[in-house]
């Protein structure tokens, strides 16, 4: 997703997402706030944030008594992350798309 600055964005499932600026790539995982490194979509807001949403990666366990983690959708100021767990809708869970309206 190329955002209104000119950066392109690359989800990478288990990898976090990257930010691409024409100089240098910076790698965002959960370390940076993330919920989930398993990044599936990516779509800039009006205001310039952006949205990406992740998937529960621990789903993917063998073992069902295994398959909790977090997910869900993150909202990026370019600073800080802001997470949606007590919305109805948005539970930390997994996000496979995004559109902006």
């Amino acid at each position: 997703m190329e955002d209104s600055k000119g950066n392109i964005w690359f989800g990478r499932d288990g990898y976090g997402a990257i930010k691409f600026d024409g100089k240098s790539m910076t790698h965002i995982t959960t370390q940076d706030g993330l919920n989930s490194n398993h990044v599936q979509s990516i779509v800039e807001d009006q205001d310039g944030n952006i949205w990406i949403g992740t998937r529960v990666a621990e789903k993917d366990h063998p073992d069902p008594n295994k398959r909790t983690g977090k997910g869900g959708l993150n909202k990026f100021d370019g600073e800080k992350f802001q997470h949606f767990p007590d919305y109805i809708g948005l539970s930390e869970n997994d996000v496979y798309a995004s559109y902006k309206d």
